[in-house]
């Protein structure tokens, strides 16, 4: 699992962006045969109002 964590208000196409640059991050790492998820963490206050 390749995650990035980012604490700023993101675009969608920012987003859209940092998940196409870990896809290919995951690429260079050469796991073949292993699934490969992906994801995006964003907005620290959304995730401190939930209690993390």
């Amino acid at each position: 699992m390749l995650v990035e964590v980012k604490w700023k208000d993101l675009s969608e196409r920012e987003a859209e962006k940092i998940l196409k640059d870990l896809e290919e991050r995951g690429e260079l790492l050469r796991l073949e045969g292993w699934e490969k998820f992906y994801g995006l963490v964003k907005g620290k206050e959304e995730l401190r109002e939930n209690g993390w």
